[in-house]
This record gives structure tokens, C-alpha cells and sequence, in this order.
């Protein structure tokens, strides 16, 4: 009975986690925040890639600056995010991004 109150739990925490119906094991889900300070114009963002049990595997945030709009924060944080998200595939399987090559290439010989 403990054992099955346990899995229980983990479900219930995978719901709270991914929402009302948890993603397959192979799926990844990144999240993509931003805040926008009108009176400063400046703009902060966030993103973190989580797998299936909720781990975080990456994560990175940035701050933007003369953003004169709530749209213009979404986008550019949105790029952003993209962006990285883009450069992380291009280092990890670099013949599925060959666009970013040059990058994936020098990026790579840092690490």
C-alpha cells in the first residue's frame, strides 16, 4: 500500500510539474519566462529545459536593455531563448543544424 501511495505521489507531482497528463520519456520541455520594467525600459529573461521527471538539464537567463514595449521584451526574449536553444542542438547533433556549423564548431572547442 505505501509503495502504491508513493507512485501516486510522483504522478500527482509530474501533473503539478507538466500539467494534467505527463509528457512521454523521450520529450524535453522548456520554459520561457520574461519581465519587462516600463519606467526603465529594460527587459529580463529565463529559460530552462527540463526532461521528463522534471530534471533540469540547462538553463539561462539575460537581461535586454532600451525595450520600449512588453511586446518588444517578448520577442527579443523569445529570440533569445531560441536562439540558444538552436546553439545547444548545434553542438550536441551538429548534422542537424548545419546552418550553425562555424558556431557549433568553435563552441565545441571551448568545451
Amino acid at each position: 500500500l505505501e509503495d502504491q501511495e508513493k507512485a501516486i505521489d510522483l504522478e500527482m507531482k509530474k501533473i503539478i510539474i507538466f500539467g494534467q497528463k505527463p509528457q512521454p520519456a523521450t520529450w524535453l520541455k522548456c520554459d520561457i519566462g520574461f519581465v519587462w520594467n516600463k519606467s526603465r525600459s529594460e527587459c529580463g529573461a529565463s529559460w530552462i529545459l527540463r526532461n521528463s521527471n522534471g530534471s533540469v538539464l540547462l538553463h539561462g537567463r539575460r537581461s535586454f536593455n532600451n525595450i520600449l514595449s512588453k511586446t518588444d521584451g517578448s520577442f527579443e526574449s523569445w529570440s533569445w531563448a531560441i536562439e540558444n536553444h538552436s546553439l545547444v542542438g548545434a553542438i550536441s547533433k551538429p548534422a542537424a543544424w548545419p546552418a550553425l556549423k562555424f558556431y557549433s564548431m568553435r563552441l565545441s572547442s571551448m568545451l
